[in-house]
């Protein structure tokens, strides 16, 4: 159980160098904000899939249709605020 965690931790860490590194190297590289939007929405962070959605909005050409499925998918896992 230990090893697992170590290795999840690992990973984590690795996305992270990723992300970093990804958006040094290049930021206006559409493949790789769709992928890191991807990435937070699978970990649940919905602030971030939002900051990326927008700023990939300003550089997408070709993929642009992938942001409005990952907003759709956003909206329908974001959690409503029934008051």
């Amino acid at each position: 159980m230990r090893k697992i965690f170590k290795i999840t931790v690992f990973f984590y860490f690795l996305i992270n160098v990723l992300n970093l590194a990804t958006l040094l190297i290049e930021p206006n590289n559409e493949e790789a904000m769709l992928m890191l939007m991807k990435i937070a929405l699978e970990k649940s962070n919905y602030s971030k899939v939002k900051s990326l959605s927008e700023d990939f909005v300003k550089v997408c050409k070709n993929l642009c249709d992938e942001n409005k499925s990952i907003l759709d998918s956003l909206a329908n896992l974001e959690p409503k605020n029934e008051s």
